[in-house]
Formats: C-alpha cells, structure tokens, sequence
C-alpha cells in the first residue's frame, strides 16, 4: 500500500502544482472580481450540485462491485458497473436540464446575494457548463472501477490534461473573448473522459447498454446510496452556503477558492492517495471477513496521513502570508488581496487534517457497508459549520467560513473516533499509538525550525529565497526527525523503496 501510495503522491504532487499554475494564471489574466468569480463558480457549481448523487454511487461502487465479484465473478460485475453508468447518466440528463433551461431561478436560490456584476458573467458560463456532469459520471465510476483493479496512476493524472485545457483556454481570452471560458471547462471534463475511458478499456472494462432498476444489486445500491446522498447533500449544501456568503464580498468567490484550493492540494496530495489506496484493500479484506487486517490497513493509513498531512498544515499556518504572497501576488492580484487572502487561509490550515481525517475514517463506515453512521455525523459537522459561518462572518468577515470549517470537522472526528472504536471492537492502540506520539514530537521540532527561521531570514531575504530557505530546512530537519524517532510505518516505506531500488 505504501509504494502505491507514494507513487500518487508524486504524481499528485505534479498535477497540484498544475492546479496551483491555473489558479495564478487566471488572477494574473483576469484578476479578482466579477469575472474570475463566475469563472470559478461555474467551474465547480454543476458537478457540485449533482456530487450528493454521484459521491454516493462512486463510494458505493468499489465495496459493492468487490463482494459482487467475489461472490458472482467478474462478468456479473462488470454487468453491475455498466447498470451503475447507465442509470447515472440518466439522472444526470435530468440534472443538465434543470440547470440549463432554468439557470437565473438556480443560481437565484444558490447565490441569493450575489453580486450583480457577477451574475451577469454566471448565468451564461452555467448554461454551458451544466453539461460537465455527463461526463463527470464517466471519470468518477470509471476511476472506482480501476483502483479495484489496483490501477491508480493513470486516474491520479487526470487533472493534467484538465488543467492544460483550461490554462490555453484562460490565456486565448486575451486575444479572442471571455465567453469562451465555459466552453474551456466543458473541453477539460471530455479531454478527461475520453482518456480514462480509453484507459478503462484497457483494463478490462466493456461498456454494455445495460439499464435495469429492478437488479438486486442495484436496489442495494440504491438502498446503501440513500444514506450516502443525504450525506453528499450536507457537504453540498455547506459549500453552497460558503459560496453564498461569500458571494456577498466582491472578489469574495475567488479568495475562498484559493484558499481551499491551497488546503486541498495537501489534502489532495497526501491524503486522496492513501484513502485512493487503502480503500479498495479495506473493502477486500472486510468482504473476505480478514478483520484483524482491515485494522492494521486503517492504522497504517492514519499514521500515513499524520506523516504527512500535519506537517504541511503546520506549514500552511505558519507561512500563509508568504505561500499567497509566492504563488499569487502577480498580474492583477494586488497586496490588497494577499493581505484578504492571508487569515481566510490561516483559519483553514488547521482543517486540513481534520478533513483528511473524516474522509478516511468514513470510508471504514463506507467498508462495512454501514452508511447511516457516517451520515449522521457528516450532517452533523455541515450543520455546525453553517451555523459557526453565519455567526463568525459576522465578526470577523469571510476568515470567519474557514474558521467555521475547521472547528466542525475536528469536532465531528473526535465524534467519529468513538464510532470506530465501537466498530472495530479491538484495535492495536499501543502500536500505533506510539508512531502518533513520536509523529506530533517531529512536528513540533519542525516547528520550532521554522520558527526560528521566520525571526532570523525573514526580515534580511525576499519572500521567494525566504519561503524556499524554510521550507527546504523544515522538510530536511522533519525527516530528520522522524528517520531518528524510528517510526515503524515510514521505516517500512524506506525498507520497501530500498528493496524496490535494488530490484531495478
């Protein structure tokens, strides 16, 4: 699990700073306002509103096409996989509909106090970018199905020709006309469609046109989905909620974008892989009734993510001036907008583990089949994430959403851990209980070098020699650390690159 998993980080790691490019690229080109605001919102709204359906299927699929062809062979999977599109893009026509032919209503009851000049620019771009939920549908159930196949580089690089598409597009706005956008978005979802349908094919996947509601598997599905939708709707209706009252800042759209696009990159990077990894072995083996397995495959998971992800939300936090300053202080992004961006993303940094925390540990709920569980808790941390967003924005402004992201998702794993425990029945506690300590120790040594850094480079280098110095003595003395405090779950990383190494 662990070279797989390393092997999507890089991959992933590439792919972000592809991401991150985009991002820079479309403030320098557009700047942040009214157009860059309808840009991102209608880059994200369309597959957004439908995620609560197509989040459910996709988790679903991989546990329930495992026990399928455990039990029935491969065939009857396949059969199952093909019923799963299918009914997908169904639902999805009916999605695209609503969204084309009653755009103004939508975005009305989406956004109620939008900007005006934004809207103009939205209403347009939404009509045309509806139609990215067709082929969503493809690239999410086609990657379920090839990390069942243990296939996960291919699917892990699918931002890049997603993010290349709209790079050109964003820059031909300066010689032709922003109305081309949209069209740039709905180009990248069907450059990404067509290759991991491609790649699919090549793996054993054959599309059939198969339709039928009455299959017991499906009606499984539906009855696991229900749970899963309702849960998808809360995650859902928090950001919509975000975006609302963001939306009332102008320019507001853009600064949470980027800095939930910041946050996410980590949880992205580091995160996504394990669960990308470990969530198909966990469902195997759960399947296979191998529990004492699943547990040590969640415990070398969680160690992971600590590994990993605390470090570089400790990183965030502490260096979130200079990280805006290094990657979006260009073109049209003022150091107005770098001092807005900085607290929104400072308040969000410490999220960042709690959330790859949440969307590991519902997996394991997801494993069982048990999806009532998480949905509780995940309707639980969307409602006090709404209420923290409307009270702090109150007070402290658009820091106030991030801010309010973060306390309801470190409060719903704490709530989520006791669940596990229950779940799990037994659990290693000791062993990875000490790789947990041991990992907190080298961060908090981490710390204290960047720290120290801040006080004696900052003041006397440029931002840019400043950032890299730190974080290329951060990233050194943490490995440091942790290669000291010999931590049982990145030994056997290194002891398996080695080996891996010496086989070439």
């Amino acid at each position: 699990m662990k070279k797989a998993s390393l092997l999507i980080m890089v991959a992933s790691v590439i792919s972000k700073l592809l991401g991150f490019a985009r991002e820079a690229i479309l403030v320098a080109v557009l700047g942040v306002g009214a157009v860059s605001d309808a840009f991102v919102y209608s880059f994200s709204l369309p597959t957004q509103v439908f995620s609560m359906i197509l989040a459910a299927f996709s988790t679903g699929l991989i546990p329930m096409f495992t026990r399928i062809e455990n039990e029935e062979g491969t065939n009857s999977a396949t059969s199952f996989l093909n019923n799963t599109i299918n009914v997908m893009l169904v639902i999805g026509v009916i999605f695209v509909s609503i969204l084309f032919f009653f755009t103004e209503s939508s975005i009305s009851i989406l956004l109620p106090i939008a900007d005006a000049e934004v809207l103009v620019y939205l209403v347009p771009f939404v009509k045309v970018t509806s139609f990215t939920i067709l082929f969503a549908v493809i690239i999410q159930l086609l990657t379920g199905f090839l990390h069942v196949r243990h296939s996960f580089l291919v699917p892990a690089l699918m931002g890049f020709p997603l993010n290349i598409v709209i790079i050109l597009v964003i820059y031909l706005t300066q010689a032709f006309n922003i109305a081309i956008l949209p069209y740039g978005i709905v180009l990248a979802y069907i450059s990404q469609a067509v290759l991991i349908l491609g790649y699919a094919y090549s793996k054993g996947f054959r599309y059939k046109p198969i339709f039928n509601l009455k299959d017991p598997h499906m009606r499984r599905m539906l009855v696991l989905a229900l749970p899963l939708i309702i849960g998808a709707a809360a995650g859902t209706l928090g950001s919509l909620v975000n975006n609302a009252l963001a939306s009332s800042t102008r320019g507001g759209l853009t600064l949470i974008n980027h800095a939930t696009r910041i946050g996410g990159m980590v949880e992205g990077i580091f995160g996504l892989a394990i669960i990308t990894v470990m969530y198909p072995s966990l469902s195997k083996a759960i399947s296979l009734k191998q529990y004492e397995k699943a547990k040590r495959e969640y415990g070398e998971a969680f160690i992971s993510e600590m590994l990993f992800i605390v470090p570089s939300a400790f990183g965030i936090m502490l260096l979130a001036n200079p990280i805006v300053r290094f990657v979006f202080l260009r073109g049209e992004f003022t150091e107005a907008d770098a001092v807005a961006l900085t607290p929104i993303l400072f308040a969000y940094a410490f999220g960042i583990i709690a959330i790859s925390l949440h969307n590991l540990n519902v997996r394991v709920f997801y494993s069982y089949q048990d999806t009532r569980t998480p949905m509780i808790l995940s309707l639980t941390i969307i409602a006090i994430q709404i209420v923290l967003g409307l009270v702090l924005t109150q007070f402290i402004g658009l820091p106030g959403i991030t801010l309010a992201m973060t306390i309801a998702f470190t409060a719903g794993v704490l709530v989520e851990f006791f669940f596990l425990k229950k779940l799990f029945k037994t659990f290693p506690f000791k062993k990875f209980g000490k790789q947990f300590v041991k990992v907190l120790i080298a961060n908090g040594v981490m710390v204290l070098v960047v720290l120290l850094c801040r006080f004696i480079l900052q003041p006397r280098l440029s931002n840019t020699m400043f950032l890299l110095i730190t974080i290329l003595v951060a990233i050194g003395v943490y490995l440091m650390a942790v290669l000291v405090l010999h931590i049982e779950t990145f030994d056997d990383l290194i002891d398996g690159l080695r080996r891996r190494i010496k086989g070439y």
